[in-house]
């Protein structure tokens, strides 16, 4: 429902006071990224797969790779952005693959980006390259939803969601209930 695919069953889910299911389909607004919690690569290059098989424009793909600090590690591949990726090809680490679909997410410079555990593969140095990529997106004022279980990931937000099994335990700025969510998330 956060990123428009399916309609909610009840009430409404609103961007700007539009609901996302129309907004997301507009020609006229930019496009949402979205990191899913499973690492899905496609076939095709490194390029290829942060422009998500589109256009490859070289400026906005260096520039996605850098905001997830993956850039250098880039061009350290057998041939840079034009590595080949896919069953066969170039091996990447689990974290590389997390910060692919982050950048590909990133691709197009979206202001509204939904990420799905997007530290579930990362190393300590990825998780911190990821708080400050959060950092940037709030700065640019870019609308960020993420699921987490990493209490830097809830503290580096404006405001927190706790869910248990679909059910809302609290809702608020994260200033006033973060301490408390992260008590309820570690069991205390």
């Amino acid at each position: 429902h956060l990123v428009g695919i399916l309609e909610p069953s009840s009430g409404s889910v609103r961007l700007d006071g539009s609901e996302l299911h129309d907004w997301v389909r507009s020609p006229d607004v930019p496009h949402i990224g979205y990191v899913p919690q499973d690492v899905m690569l496609l076939e095709g290059t490194v390029a290829e797969n942060i422009s998500r098989l589109a256009e490859v424009v070289p400026a906005a793909v260096v520039r996605a790779a850098e905001l997830v600090g993956l850039h250098n590690t880039i061009l350290g591949f057998p041939d840079g952005y034009n590595t080949l990726l896919g069953d066969g090809s170039f091996s990447l680490t689990g974290g590389q693959k997390q910060r692919l679909l982050i950048a590909r997410a990133l691709y197009g410079d979206p202001q509204y980006v939904v990420m799905d555990e997007p530290s579930s593969s990362l190393d300590a140095e990825s998780e911190e390259a990821l708080l400050t990529l959060v950092r940037i997106l709030r700065a640019n004022q870019v609308t960020l939803i993420y699921t987490t279980h990493r209490p830097n990931l809830v503290l580096a937000s404006d405001k927190v969601l706790a869910l248990e099994k679909g059910v809302q335990l609290q809702f608020g700025e994260t200033s006033e209930i973060g301490a408390e969510v992260l008590a309820v998330m570690s069991g205390k």
